[in-house]
C-alpha cells in the first residue's frame, strides 16, 4: 500500500469515524466502540463496491447507503461501512486495484466487523479484455 494510498484509507476512517461519532446524543459522554480493518484487491474500484454491498446484504445490515466510493448500513445498536479507496496502478492486468477499509462503530462494533469481514469476497479478473488473437 502506498503512503498517499494509506493517507486516503485513514482519512476514509476518520470521515466514517466522525461521522458516527455526530450521530451520538450531545449528551453522550464518550464516543461509541469503534473498529477498522483493510482489504488490499487486485480489483478496481467498481468490483470492490459491487463485493462490498454483496457483503452488507449478507450480513443483514438494515438502512443500506451507498455512493461511489462506499456502502454501508446499521443494526440496532451498530453501525458499519465498506469504503473501497482507489490503489493507483497496484491491480490486475496493470490497472488500478482498490483497499476495502472495513470500519464499525457501536455496541457490538467488533461482532459486526467480523461479520463484514467473513461477508466480504475478494473478486477476482476473469479476463484482462484481451481477445483471442491478442494472446
Amino acid at each position: 500500500m502506498t503512503q498517499r494510498t494509506l493517507v486516503a484509507a485513514i482519512g476514509a476512517v476518520i470521515t466514517v469515524g466522525l461521522a458516527l461519532g455526530i450521530e451520538r446524543s450531545v449528551a453522550a459522554a464518550s464516543y461509541p466502540a469503534s473498529y477498522w480493518t483493510t482489504r488490499t484487491m487486485t480489483v478496481p474500484v467498481p468490483s470492490c463496491l459491487n463485493a462490498a454491498s454483496k457483503a452488507v446484504t449478507a450480513t443483514g445490515l438494515s438502512g443500506v447507503t451507498s455512493s461511489d466510493t462506499a456502502t454501508g448500513g446499521h443494526t440496532a445498536t451498530t453501525r458499519g461501512y465498506i469504503i473501497c479507496v482507489r490503489l493507483p496502478k497496484a491491480g490486475a492486468c496493470n490497472g488500478d486495484g482498490a483497499t476495502a477499509v472495513l470500519v464499525t462503530a457501536g455496541s457490538d462494533a467488533k461482532v459486526l466487523l467480523d461479520k463484514l469481514d467473513k461477508n466480504l469476497k475478494t473478486p477476482t479478473l476473469i479476463d484482462c479484455g484481451h481477445d483471442e488473437a491478442q494472446r
